[in-house]
């Protein structure tokens, strides 16, 4: 329907994470780093992304060129060819790419680096803290990072807050350095690792169905308020930003299952 909406109105069909942002100041998302696990699977009642309600435009607004020479692809439809504002629906939209992220970034790679500890938080001084922050990760082998805490004190909560990261690793305290055994990866822990990419990449895909569904009320709601092509075009672009937004689920969920099948 999406891409029938386009041809309609003279546009041309566009993937937001390969061609190029939804605005202007939407830019695609970066590669695929750091989370904080346990990974949680699954739809859930209450996102762990910021939802922004949407806004119906009051009927009569300023119209867009609209038709021939408007907005190309769904990646640059305007807020004015929509009766709601789009706006807060692509927020929503990339706070399930943004928690995407961070769920992948949990999962281990197929290689050791000083920023696969990247998404770890640390209960310190009463709040929980990124790693980075309380001390500095160094790759002293492929088989064991360290890190030389910038406060001895804070040695059992890094500890604790590493054995908590679902990333099955054992450090020691010794001091003001943390040492983290990195152990290899066999055939079988990686395809299980494989696996749940695939289950973290459709939970975000139903989190984007989600937001969907949310808007498509939202236009069903004031529908009476506007003309059928509007509503119908409305709905159009709501489902060619999830087309979109699926193709970045895609694509990060292939970077990690390449990152975790790959060797260092």
């Amino acid at each position: 329907a999406a891409h029938a909406l386009a041809r309609s109105m003279g546009m041309r069909s566009c993937s937001v994470f390969a061609h190029r942002p939804l605005t202007v100041d939407h830019m695609p998302p970066p590669a695929v780093v750091g989370l904080r696990a346990p990974v949680v699977v699954g739809l859930m009642a209450n996102p762990p992304f910021p939802v922004r309600t949407f806004a119906a435009k009051k009927k009569g607004g300023k119209k867009g060129k609209g038709g021939k020479g408007g907005a190309k692809g769904a990646a640059n439809i305007r807020d004015d060819a929509s009766i709601l504002e789009l706006a807060p629906l692509r927020a929503n939209f990339q706070g399930a790419i943004t928690a995407l992220e961070k769920e992948l970034g949990g999962l281990r790679g197929g290689g050791t680096s000083a920023t696969m500890l990247d998404h770890i938080e640390v209960d310190a001084y009463g709040a929980m803290t990124p790693l980075s922050a309380v001390a500095q990760v160094t790759k002293k082998s492929a088989q064991l990072l360290t890190a030389t805490l910038y406060d001895a004190s804070l040695g059992e909560a890094v500890k604790q807050a590493i054995e908590d990261s679902g990333m099955n690793l054992n450090p020691q305290v010794d001091g003001d350095v943390v040492s983290i055994p990195i152990p290899k990866l066999d055939k079988s822990s990686r395809e299980a690792l494989g696996k749940q990419a695939k289950k973290v990449a459709e939970a975000a895909k139903q989190r984007l169905r989600r937001v969907r569904k949310d808007a498509m009320d939202e236009v069903k709601g004031v529908k009476d308020d506007f003309s059928e092509d509007e509503v119908n075009r409305t709905n159009d672009i709501i489902e060619a930003l999830v087309e979109d937004y699926s193709v970045v689920v895609d694509e990060h969920r292939d970077a990690k299952i390449d990152e975790v099948m790959g060797s260092e």
